[in-house]
């Protein structure tokens, strides 16, 4: 799975304004007694960035469901 999140600051100089993420993650659906819980770890270097931003991004998302 993949969903990077691009960024873009028009405000910034030309050289410091995107934020590139190349990358991915893995996800998966499963239970904890009867809930449901859906749970992803991605991680992305980002290859345009400026200066004074990490080389690498890590996302982590736990979601709890709830169907009816």
């Amino acid at each position: 799975m993949t969903a990077p999140i691009v960024t873009a600051n028009w405000r910034a100089a030309s050289a410091d304004q995107w934020i590139l993420p190349v990358g991915g993650g893995v996800g998966r659906l499963f239970r904890i007694g009867k809930q449901p819980i859906n749970a992803s770890l991605q991680a992305y270097a980002n290859v345009v960035k400026p200066d004074i931003f990490g080389d690498v991004t890590i996302r982590a998302q736990i979601q709890f469901l709830f169907p009816k």
